[in-house]
């Protein structure tokens, strides 16, 4: 009975298998900004953060390298990728309200 519950929770889980893509479209309900904003060089203050999250997630949620996360974000380097999960670390921390937003992304990304 339990082999046959973490079997069935293992099926679950490969069909929902998240990926970049998805994440990005999810970010993209929640703020104004397309994929290609998002890959852009810019660097405003608003689309930066907006970037940093979808880092964040892609590292949380996948099991891609920073390197990857960089890739696919307009060729960022892997530096680039770990100081915008330690910026998002530390807002998760400082601001409840940043937190409950981030948590309310990663729960419409895992449905």
């Amino acid at each position: 009975s339990m082999a046959q519950r973490v079997l069935q929770r293992m099926q679950t889980a490969k069909k929902t298998t998240i990926d970049f893509n998805m994440i990005i479209k999810t970010v993209e309900r929640h703020y104004p900004y397309s994929m290609h904003d998002l890959q852009s060089k810019s660097r405003s203050k608003d689309l930066a953060l907006v970037r940093q999250m979808a880092m964040f997630l892609m590292k949380k949620l996948t099991d891609k390298s920073l390197r990857d996360i960089g890739d696919f974000l307009g060729g960022r380097d892997h530096s680039t990728v770990m100081h915008a999960i330690e910026k998002m670390e530390y807002q998760i921390h400082a601001e409840p309200l940043f937190k409950v937003k981030l948590q309310q992304i990663e729960k419409d990304i895992m449905n």
